[in-house]
């Protein structure tokens, strides 16, 4: 027998009542957006069940025949649909739709009344445009998507309406905030917007592909905070050396010649790490730098054994900023 589409679980997705109301034509794309996540979600916009081939009509249930029965749960499923949907419409939205019985009918309705069009379209198309930014979105990839969306609506509506590339670029990362200064900084410094005759000048994706790459290594460097900052004593965690704890985990030996760490914690790899250690501990930073001082001037060695790996100013900046985000002043 075909599944009831009405009775299949569901988890997760798009829930009824987090469809906003529909009230005018300045929330029709979201509302309208929603509600097809909803519909989908749940098989109500699956096409009315063909009969079997060779039949044209059935008016009783023969032994053996499961299509009554599966035209009979796709006529409830499209009757909760359109329940579902009257009752997320406003008060004039529902008027319109409140005798209607076929679910492709009352979208048609909705959308001819409530679908801003020519300079209705326009403002909302552009008070999206102007508001777009990383805050209000879940990560860098959602923004990317609602922003590359927003240039999509732009251009079905008017081939006049296209941004040029500089301008596209700059209005992007400026909806980035203030997370992503220092690496805008440094980006600003490596590429150019305009571009000349020599350097072309960089794109949307290079821009779009930057700071979700920057993204991920914030999220590194708060997990990396957050593990020292609750570190009764403010030491880095020492490891058995019984192999990697984790998946794809590697021990840190070769460069530092220091083991019991990881090499995403090393201090020579990333001194970044190490500033936010003595930010943390002055006093006992202050008596570790006096005894390597010392120790250098007995053996003209460093208290590492090994030369420092260049630290370039992107990442000072970096470390800086991860210094005062830890909110120890």
């Amino acid at each position: 027998m075909a599944e009831n589409s009405s009775s299949r679980s569901h988890s997760g997705g798009i829930q009824l009542a987090s469809i906003a109301m529909l009230e005018d034509q300045s929330n029709w794309e979201d509302w309208i957006r929603n509600a097809n996540g909803w519909l989908i979600d749940h098989d109500y916009d699956e096409k009315e069940p063909a009969p079997p081939a060779g039949i044209q009509t059935r008016s009783v249930n023969e032994a053996g025949d499961p299509y009554p029965k599966t035209l009979a749960a796709w006529k409830k499923g499209q009757r909760r649909a359109i329940a579902g949907l009257q009752s997320r419409c406003g008060k004039r939205a529902y008027g319109l739709v409140k005798e209607i019985e076929d679910l492709t009918d009352l979208l048609e309705v909705l959308k001819t009344d409530f679908k801003p069009k020519g300079e209705g379209l326009f403002n909302e198309i552009y008070n999206r445009w102007e508001n777009v930014n990383l805050e209000d979105c879940k990560d860098v990839n959602d923004y990317c998507t609602q922003f590359d969306q927003i240039r999509t609506e732009f251009s079905d509506l008017d081939s006049a309406c296209v941004f040029p590339r500089p301008i596209l670029v700059r209005k992007f990362l400026q909806g980035l905030g203030p997370a992503f200064s220092a690496w805008e900084m440094s980006f600003y410094q490596q590429h150019s917007i305009i571009g000349n005759k020599n350097t072309p000048g960089v794109t949307l994706l290079e821009a779009q592909s930057g700071a979700q790459v920057e993204e991920q290594r914030l999220r590194g460097n708060n997990a990396t905070v957050a593990m020292l900052a609750t570190n009764r004593y403010g030491k880095r965690p020492r490891q058995a050396q019984t192999g990697p704890a984790e998946p794809g985990g590697r021990w840190c030996y070769n460069i530092c010649k220091h083991s019991g760490h990881w090499d995403r914690d090393c201090w020579i790899q990333h001194p970044e790490i190490k500033l936010i250690w003595e930010a943390q501990n002055p006093e006992k930073a202050a008596r570790r730098n006096a005894a390597s001082r010392e120790k250098r001037a007995r053996t003209g060695k460093s208290i590492e054994g090994t030369a420092l790996l260049p630290l370039p100013a992107t990442t000072l900046a970096h470390a800086a900023i991860a210094v005062r985000t830890t909110n120890l002043f």
